[in-house]
């Protein structure tokens, strides 16, 4: 071979290939011998190994990945912030069990009760009335869950704009699940008037086992057997469950939350199923 061209025999016939021709031979037949393209591979960034599409992300460690052309196997939701606004009627509830216990001067607004979302119910409950004084706030959590129930049955919380017909079009694309620091009734109540039950495989609450939110998420991605699931939710509290379990993360930018320079960013719920739209 020189630097240029090389020379093939075939048939006793001799002949010339140059190089360029010689290197697309070879593209085609490394082509014609993948049959199926991988459709993404995951560089893990804390050591030199590089992980592939068949090595799923380890549950229970903190690691970043680098995902390149991303295709994901499933959607975990949040539930307030992200599928529906129910604060209104949580402090309404609040409110009357305040009223019902002589301690009606600390009302509480809609606004404190975003502040607190995302935590489970008794985080809640002491950091909005960790200051009232003379307050057994294990028993105030009592009365406070008793009259919010109470308030379900006759107010509705509010699902954001385009959340019932874009569930119902995601579930053509991916399995969906369910993941909330709330109460056990209060995830039933949700499904009572939203009617999105049937359009989610898993779910649960913190109010179930008292689990974290991440090890309610590492519960469910083993139960189902997920490979690649987005969590989308609106609080730095979601965000960190995900970084806890390696779990990407999307933001829901229209709710609770204040972060900024996330890399999955959502305005409004139509554009969640865009995304995931695009990428099938």
């Amino acid at each position: 071979m020189t630097s240029a061209a090389l020379r093939i025999s075939i048939g006793g016939c001799s002949l010339w290939w140059s190089r360029v021709r010689w290197n697309s031979a070879l593209v085609g037949l490394r082509r014609r011998s993948c049959c199926v393209e991988p459709r993404f591979k995951i560089l893990h960034t804390t050591s030199a190994c590089t992980r592939t599409r068949d090595s799923p992300p380890r549950a229970g460690n903190a690691h970043r990945y680098v995902l390149n052309r991303m295709k994901f196997d499933s959607i975990i939701f949040d539930l307030d912030g992200t599928l529906w606004d129910a604060t209104n009627v949580t402090a309404h509830g609040w409110n009357s069990a305040l009223v019902h216990l002589k301690l009606g001067q600390f009302k509480v607004s809609a606004e404190q009760v975003k502040e607190v979302c995302g935590l489970p119910n008794s985080e809640c409950i002491e950091r909005i009335f960790k200051n009232i004084p003379d307050v057994n706030l294990v028993e105030l959590e009592k009365h406070l869950d008793i009259e919010e129930e109470a308030a379900f049955k006759n107010c509705l919380g509010e699902l954001y704009p385009g959340v019932e017909d874009g569930i119902t079009k995601l579930k053509n694309s991916l399995p969906l699940f369910l993941v909330s620091n709330c109460q056990t009734w209060y995830l039933k109540r949700f499904w009572q008037q939203s009617g999105l039950e049937p359009y989610f495989e898993g779910q649960d609450c913190n109010g179930n086992e008292n689990n974290p939110k991440h090890i309610m998420i590492k519960n469910l991605i083993q139960k189902h057997n997920l490979s690649y699931p987005m969590y989308i939710g609106d609080t730095g509290g979601d965000k960190t469950s995900c970084d806890k379990v390696g779990v990407t993360f999307g933001y829901a930018a229209y709710g609770f939350g204040d972060l900024v320079n996330e890399k999955i960013k959502f305005n409004n719920f139509p554009e969640i199923c865009n995304y995931f739209k695009n990428m099938t």
